[in-house]
């Protein structure tokens, strides 16, 4: 099978923190980058070392 690349792509997320004590919202936009190679990493699961 035929390995595919593709270019770089842009993660997003807005964010909402509602304060307690005065009920004012903030809102905060992240935009980050994300290459082929970081993506792979993100979609790999998490390898959890045991210990007794």
């Amino acid at each position: 099978m035929a390995e595919l690349k593709a270019a770089e792509g842009e993660l997003k997320a807005v964010i909402h923190v509602t304060r307690k004590e005065t009920g004012k919202v903030e809102t905060y936009e992240v935009v980050g980058k994300v290459n082929h190679e970081e993506m792979q990493a993100l979609l790999q699961p998490e390898q959890k070392e045991v210990t007794e």
